[in-house]
């Protein structure tokens, strides 16, 4: 959603709500919870919003934000009021840590991952998707499906360099 462009946390906000209220499954599922905070994560973009009594938090992402900006996020949730904060931290701090990781020298495909990964904490965007379409497209082109193997991500990876 994020890759090249930017989209202003109200309008992302706008559509998570429209994607969760829109499907009938979801909203019973929300229904059935009692009043109360709800803390979810993994997305690496920052929102909240309240349905019913019920507050739906994402506090967003301290080293990996996805939404375009690469400021570290965190939420606080003060007098039934939410507040969204941005700070900047030193990334090249974590990039140096990260090239300097054993994670990192333990091979090539380790390596492009923790690559991509800078590349993410620089920008703040999420070249993830566009990685995993090149990945989906190996696997089809071969025949193949479920879970990558290591040629199709290997085939990704070359098919990635040489965009």
């Amino acid at each position: 959603m994020y890759e090249h462009t930017t989209l202003p946390p109200i309008d992302f906000l706008k559509l998570v709500e429209k994607d969760i209220l829109s499907d009938s499954k979801r909203v019973d599922a929300l229904n059935v919870l009692p009043n109360g905070v709800y803390l979810f994560g993994h997305l690496h973009i920052q929102f909240h919003m309240k349905y019913k009594g019920k507050w739906l938090i994402n506090p967003g992402a301290c080293g990996e934000p996805l939404d375009g900006n690469p400021n570290a996020s965190y939420t606080l949730l003060e007098n039934n009021r939410v507040v969204e904060r941005r700070v900047q931290y030193d990334v090249d701090v974590s990039i140096r840590a990260l090239r300097q990781s054993s994670y990192y020298k333990a091979d090539k495909m380790n390596a492009f991952w923790a690559e991509l990964i800078i590349k993410n904490l620089v920008t703040g965007f999420d070249y993830f998707r566009s990685f995993y379409a090149l990945v989906n497209d190996a696997v089809r082109k071969r025949g193949e499906h479920g879970i990558a193997n290591e040629a199709c991500m290997l085939e990704a990876i070359k098919t990635w360099k040489n965009r």
